[in-house]
């Protein structure tokens, strides 16, 4: 049976034995939650804006404004601000001028009824900020805003500060159910510093925005003129505390999900991610860090690149990959491998890379490349662990992995017996090799169904337990 909460404050991994070695990583309990989580409700004002509203009007539904900017400029703390249907045209970044409070958040969010029917277009006027933009604001939740056809500028863009110097920080961001389709950059961007100030960003420990959640949004066709391009969802720059999930990602220049140089604590659970150019997830330190991140639950397929990647991109001692997990996922039809570490020209080593978990994950049909593929000419890889994993019909050797790599009880090549692959049921049939054949030290203590682990004498290969 199907245990959707049963383990919210459980820990996500049994006492280790196999694996005792292993480091625990920071906020290591797993985050389940199906429901938009709750805020406090506004307390102050209520607002309303139309496209063929007037800006002498009072704000009321009857009455309402024009202009999304003057919400966003007079709205405070306790305030919501309703965008009835129809179309609204940009010629610069709408930025949200205050802050909400930890008991009065201040919201932004389609009327009632009509998730998605707000739209957003024109231009954000530069590249550096979207067309939904703050900066330094706190507690500020964004809901069912359909952003299109931007022509300068991200989908949205929310940030802690300026420079990487200085004072300025956010915290409490929330984007749910909003969508974001066609924009030349960013589609949903959420960072301490903009990516072109990132010179000098302090210790690892260095969070600048935190306590983030983006979830239940579709963004497509991203990065769409701009270059350098960047990625559907990117977070970085000194962020802390964040949660992507339950997001549709799909048809896209560049990468889905990026957490980039700079992020320390964060989940990306329950997305479906397909059509990318390059890679689904991918989780890259580029000289600075990531750590203490969990990938797990998504579903990734038909993409240009790897589903999930692992990267430094650069060498030094302050590039820290640390305290990674990547566990349930499902990838197929991916050109390049299911899950990599990336060995990046530019990471000559130096630094931190260091307990690494790849397990229970389900991998079919890499179309070039491995299953899974860990090697790196420069770093120790002996505290990397794969174990558990499926991995049938990749164009190479399914496991491709440096000697000093712990890796166990993975079902690499020989048939699963999965129920339909070709539909996209990769659960296993009850005679598949897979079947209480894992090792339970470590393994996640439920799966991709969010069924509880194991339901038979030992736990299930790959990213189901039946």
């Amino acid at each position: 049976m199907k245990q959707l909460f049963a383990f919210l404050l459980m820990g996500i991994f049994l006492l280790p034995v196999l694996l005792a070695s292993c480091k625990t990583s920071k906020g290591s309990s797993f985050d389940i939650p199906k429901e938009i989580p709750e805020v406090p409700k506004a307390v102050n004002h209520t607002y309303w804006i139309a496209a063929d509203g007037n800006d002498a009007n009072p704000g009321t539904e009857a009455q309402p404004w024009l202009s999304p900017q003057k919400g966003a400029t007079v709205a405070e703390a306790g305030d919501t601000v309703y965008f009835k249907a129809g179309t609204y045209n940009i010629t610069q970044a709408i930025t949200i001028a205050n802050s909400g409070t930890s008991d009065a958040w201040l919201v932004f969010s389609a009327a009632p009824g009509h998730s998605r029917e707000a739209i957003f277009t024109g231009t954000a006027g530069t590249h550096l900020k979207g067309a939904w933009f703050a900066s330094g604001k706190s507690y500020i939740q964004l809901v069912g805003l359909s952003i299109q056809k931007i022509t300068n500028g991200s989908g949205i863009w929310i940030r802690g500060r300026e420079t990487s110097e200085g004072v300025g920080s956010a915290t409490g961001i929330r984007v749910i159910n909003c969508k974001i389709d066609s924009v030349s950059n960013i589609g949903i961007a959420i960072t301490g510093v903009p990516f072109t100030a990132d010179g000098t960003l302090g210790t690892p420990d260095y969070n600048i925005t935190t306590d983030i959640i983006i979830e239940n949004c579709d963004v497509t066709k991203t990065n769409e003129t701009e270059v350098p391009r960047n990625e559907c969802i990117s977070i970085g720059e000194g962020v802390g505390d964040i949660i992507v999930r339950n997001n549709v990602v799909h048809e896209s220049n560049q990468y889905g999900i990026d957490f980039k140089e700079g992020v320390d604590g964060g989940k990306i659970y329950g997305n479906t991610i397909y059509g990318m150019e390059v890679h689904g997830i991918y989780i890259d330190a580029i000289g600075k860090w990531n750590k203490n991140i969990d990938v797990y639950n998504n579903r990734i397929y038909d993409v240009g690149g790897a589903g999930i990647t692992l990267a430094r991109e650069k060498d030094g001692t302050t590039s820290t990959l640390q305290n990674i997990r990547i566990f349930n996922n499902i990838t197929y039809n991916t050109k390049r491998e299911g899950v990599m570490l990336y060995n990046h020209s530019a990471d000559k080593g130096g630094g931190v890379l260091d307990n690494i978990k790849i397990m229970n994950n389900t991998i079919y049909n890499g179309l070039t490349r491995n299953g899974i593929r860990v090697v790196h000419p420069y770093i120790s890889l002996a505290t990397v662990y794969v174990f558990n994993n499926i991995v049938y019909q990749t164009a190479t050797a399914p496991l491709n992995l440096k000697s000093e790599v712990v890796a166990s009880n993975n079902l690499a090549g020989i048939d699963p017996l999965f129920v339909n692959a070709g539909s996209g049921n990769f659960k296993v049939q009850s005679s598949s090799p897979a079947i209480d054949a894992g090792i339970l030290a470590n393994a996640p203590l439920f799966d991709y169904d969010y069924v509880s682990r194991p339901q038979g004498t030992g736990v299930d290969i790959g990213a189901f337990e039946q």
